[in-house]
């Protein structure tokens, strides 16, 4: 099974823990990304300051995935994007080219929620590895039309063959 890349836009160190440490307890089948601030705006210790990736290692993140900054490289995607309010930001990164049937707004901001919702952005409303699986399977049984008609296409010919084969052999019985 292909490992499932997931990028988390997260400000609050807690809310990354509670959130989403939930995915990384499942490094086979999930690759978690994190895209933060220089500074969190609640740090989970009293050394306030810049993040530090290697204190999330004991929740199952990969030091390696955390980016400073919320853009995403040249030609970097994800199978599924989980952006928090930022307060107010992640309506402004849907509109900069987040896929929007790939991306969850998870905020614990209901004004954000609420816009989100009348904007017809998706919102979490389930766990998040739940709403994983459901993206990954949906990826599995869609079929792109035109490789589905090639294929039908294939299987005809091969079968044409296979009973003009058997018609020859039948006629010299």
């Amino acid at each position: 099974m292909k490992q499932a890349k997931i990028i988390v836009y997260e400000d609050n160190e807690q809310d990354l823990i509670t959130r989403y440490s939930c995915l990384t307890e499942r490094p086979d089948r999930y690759d978690v990304h994190i895209r933060h601030p220089l500074k969190p705006i609640m740090p989970t210790s009293a050394q306030a300051g810049e993040w530090n990736p290697k204190k999330f290692s004991k929740h199952g993140f990969n030091p390696d995935n955390f980016q400073e900054g919320y853009w995403l490289r040249e030609g970097e995607t994800a199978d599924v994007y989980f952006l928090d309010g930022l307060g107010g930001y992640c309506f402004t990164l849907l509109e900069e080219g987040l896929p929007r049937d790939r991306t969850f707004i998870y905020s614990g901001d209901d004004n954000i929620i609420d816009q989100a919702r009348r904007e017809g952005y998706n919102v979490v409303d389930d766990s998040v590895d739940k709403i994983v699986a459901t993206i990954l399977l949906k990826d599995l049984f869609t079929v792109d039309q035109k490789d589905l008609r090639r294929t039908m296409r294939e299987i005809e010919a091969k079968n044409r063959r296979r009973l003009t084969h058997i018609s020859r052999k039948l006629k010299k019985i």
